[in-house]
């Protein structure tokens, strides 16, 4: 198809899940010319599914990939500006013929498009630290996996007991001794049921260890399609470099830190979600000095703690990903001035202590499967009002 001479055409597109560019670009001979904006590699497998309709088989619609039209505006819905896409993620599906024959190809086009599942991954980060008096046992997550003997592959963890001197956890049946002492906290890694149970434990593990809810990010994705959040700052290294007279100066790079999350979700069968994910935290830790040169530098020192795995999840269930310990000391003392100095008597005025801490970063995973066929119909149903007679 010859594209040259659209130059000066408006290309707009469309909001999401395609790209459609209206109006039309009316040609000479009475057709007109549809562009439909996409993701790029999408057009070419529309293509080969389009090219068995009528209409293209009998030469009635031409239909083509097309990555030569100029870059496109979208509007963000958001601030109400114009941004321009990067022309790299764009390419257009182009159909050339009779104005019905195009509509009713758009159409199979836009019910394909409307038909793709989307996906709703919810992610909830816990960090739970633990000191010397309290052990929230987390080796028994290790010990009490269940594996599919269909899949070896595949670990599926569909228990979550604890005994924490609790009421019963919902739908579990399992009981708790409100009279005894602060124990171990039993939980399996994995599939939890739903919900409700996730939020349960969470707040079993603030009543007995200090734990901190990270992050809590959401967001849906289109199925077989990838997504990220990045959630986190800058910080600032710095590194001096000298010249042959001596003279220093300070460089300054920036590395970021914080929650990162890359999923790629599929739909598989009904219910099954497949999962592709990398997660992870970036934390400063403590900061390093070192002297060059009569020149002091204080840079932070970065813990990375992060999973990458491939697992398969129902919709709506929980797979909970864990084990990334950290594993502190520190060492204080303190002293009564001039008495906690003096040899011998410094015994009766100074005390010394040392604090072991662990912590454990707890991923909760929850994807569920948005069919946007089934919203759309729920959304467009009416809602008759009932009479007096409740009917």
């Amino acid at each position: 198809i010859n594209v040259r001479g659209l130059d000066d055409v408006d290309f707009t597109p469309a909001s999401q899940p395609a790209n459609w560019d209206y109006p039309d670009i009316d040609l000479p001979d009475g057709r007109v010319m549809r562009v439909l904006w996409m993701n790029k590699d999408e057009p070419a497998a529309y293509l080969d599914f389009i090219s068995t309709l009528p209409a293209v088989v009998e030469k009635t619609v031409e239909a083509a990939v097309n990555s030569k039209i100029p870059p496109q505006l979208r509007r963000n819905a958001a601030s109400g500006k114009e941004e321009r896409i990067p022309e790299a993620k764009l390419e257009a599906l182009t159909l050339i013929g009779p104005l019905p024959d195009v509509d009713d190809v758009t159409d199979v086009i836009v019910g394909i498009q409307k038909s793709i599942p989307q996906i709703e991954i919810s992610v909830r980060v816990v960090e739970v630290s633990e000191t010397d008096a309290f052990s929230f046992g987390f080796d028994t997550f290790f010990q009490s996996v269940e594996t599919d003997p269909n899949s070896p592959t595949r670990t599926f963890f569909n228990r979550a007991s604890t005994i924490l001197g609790l009421p019963e956890i919902p739908g579990r049946g399992a009981t708790f001794n409100p009279g005894s002492s602060i124990t171990p906290l039993l939980i399996d890694l994995g599939t939890v049921t739903n919900g409700v149970q996730v939020d349960f434990l969470i707040r079993a593990l603030k009543l007995f260890s200090k734990t901190d809810v990270l992050s809590a990010p959401a967001l849906r994705v289109l199925d077989g399609y990838s997504a990220e959040i990045i959630a986190g700052e800058d910080i600032p290294f710095f590194e001096p470099k000298f010249s042959a007279s001596g003279f220093s100066t300070i460089s300054t790079s920036f590395k970021q830190i914080g929650i990162k999350l890359f999923i790629n979700p599929t739909v598989v069968g009904r219910d099954m979600v497949r999962i592709s994910l990398t997660t992870g935290v970036e934390a400063v830790t403590r900061e390093s000095t070192f002297v060059s040169n009569d020149v002091t530098v204080t840079n932070p020192v970065i813990t990375t703690r992060r999973i990458s795995t491939f697992m398969d999840v129902y919709d709506g269930d929980t797979a909970i990903l864990g084990g990334l310990l950290t594993r502190s000391k520190f060492d204080s003392e303190n002293r009564v001035p001039v008495l906690g100095e003096i040899p011998v008597l410094n015994v009766l005025f100074s005390s010394r202590s040392k604090q072991v801490l662990q912590s454990n970063l707890i991923f909760f995973i929850t994807p569920r499967i948005i069919d946007p066929s089934r919203d759309r119909r729920r959304m467009i149903t009416p809602v008759i009002p009932s009479n007096d007679d409740g009917k």
